[in-house]
């Protein structure tokens, strides 16, 4: 399992991005622009990254006025990649778990300044104060799972029989690595936490929850976790020799990654979403756009930075939360405001950064240049 890329540059680098979220009265989104031309530098730029197979598409007021198909499912050739074919979510799959989370808070299930120690009282008592939102932004101090010794040796077999109490036994005794609030750190350990301490607090997985608000509500039958005959295809390599790309995701950690998707059910979730079924558009800005709730990285602009389980950032007048995930498989970008959304996904892994190049371009296209921070 490898740690997606450290977030340094912020959304400016395009390591995290994904949604997009009008808070302010800011034009329409630019439903006429030249396709074609957008397609052909989509394909060149898939081309270019070496990837298999993609799908993009741009859903506007629950309609697709704009998509793209490339390539194929396998390295081999055969089944066309497309709006069914199955992807990895990866890191992006806190777009649902970010959803989940507002979703609880909109129904009274979640209050996001509870403290870890209220929702799970077994916890260590220094991990008690810890608020669920710093756990979310990675603010809390917490230390990563995914750098001890026996947790980067697991196999196959291991990750399968993982359980949410090997987290505390790996990292219960260890000390914050830093004061919450003086630091961040892009971990999983948290999450995982989180996950389980809910299930304490309402008897039921984070995978339960998720599907209970987003997934059932949405209809989103093909989104799954991934299991290791179902998992989707992806591959990584260097000069063209690509190769399977292993993905097996511990369970345990759920809410930081581990769901495939297809394009079809991400445009049924943005037409759920355009239709207030999952959660409405105040609980979005009220609870993600709290200032004290963004912790701003690199280049970001004020108003922008890494949140609750969301990247917070900004393309012309338009606010965007979302997030990228497997270093270029997915990234996802969605406007309440203006009911638009921006769908890449690929089965091309390893740091080519295609999910985000792609999503920034039409981005861009839609809603204005990207802000970034000027230099005090």
């Amino acid at each position: 399992m490898s740690m997606p890329p450290l977030w340094s540059l912020a959304a400016r680098t395009g390591l995290l991005a994904f949604a997009t979220l009008a808070t302010c009265a800011a034009a329409p989104p630019q439903e006429e622009y030249d396709r074609q031309e957008l397609r052909e530098t989509i394909e060149a730029r898939l081309a270019a990254n070496g990837v298999p197979g993609a799908y993009v598409a741009v859903v506007q007021n629950g309609r697709t006025s704009f998509e793209v198909s490339y390539g194929t499912e396998t390295i081999d050739g055969g089944k066309a990649f497309d709006k069914n074919s199955s992807a990895r979510l990866a890191s992006a799959t806190k777009v649902l778990s970010g959803l989940t989370f507002l979703s609880m808070v909109e129904e009274g299930e979640l209050n996001l300044e509870a403290t870890l120690g209220e929702l799970d009282p077994s916890v260590p008592d220094r991990f008690k104060p810890l608020p669920v939102w710093r756990i979310l932004n990675h603010t809390s101090g917490l230390p990563m799972i995914v750098t001890e010794a026996e947790f980067q040796d697991l196999d196959v077999e291991g990750m399968l029989a993982f359980e949410p109490e090997d987290i505390l036994r790996l990292i219960g005794d260890r000390s914050l690595d830093f004061e919450p609030g003086e630091g961040w750190h892009y971990q999983q350990s948290g999450y995982g936490l989180l996950a389980g301490a809910l299930q304490k607090a309402t008897g039921k997985t984070f995978l339960e929850l998720m599907e209970e608000h987003v997934l059932t509500p949405a209809g989103m039958s093909s989104t799954v976790f991934n299991e290791p005959d179902t998992i989707a295809r992806a591959y990584s390599g260097e000069n063209g020799a690509l190769r399977p790309h292993p993905g097996i995701f511990v369970r345990p950690l759920l809410p930081a990654g581990g769901m495939d998707t297809t394009g079809a059910d991400l445009i049924a979730l943005v037409q759920a979403l355009g239709r207030g079924m999952i959660v409405k558009k105040d609980t979005i800005s009220r609870e993600l756009l709290q200032p004290q709730r963004l912790q701003r990285l690199g280049r970001d602009a004020e108003g922008e930075g890494y949140g609750l389980a969301t990247i917070i950032s900004r393309n012309g007048d338009v606010w965007t939360m979302g997030h990228s995930g497997g270093g270029g498989l997915a990234n996802i970008r969605y406007s309440p405001g203006e009911d638009t959304a921006i769908i890449v996904l690929t089965n091309r892994s390893g740091g080519t950064n295609s999910g985000w190049e792609i999503a920034e371009l039409l981005s861009t296209e839609l809603f204005g240049e990207p802000h970034v921070a000027v230099d005090e």
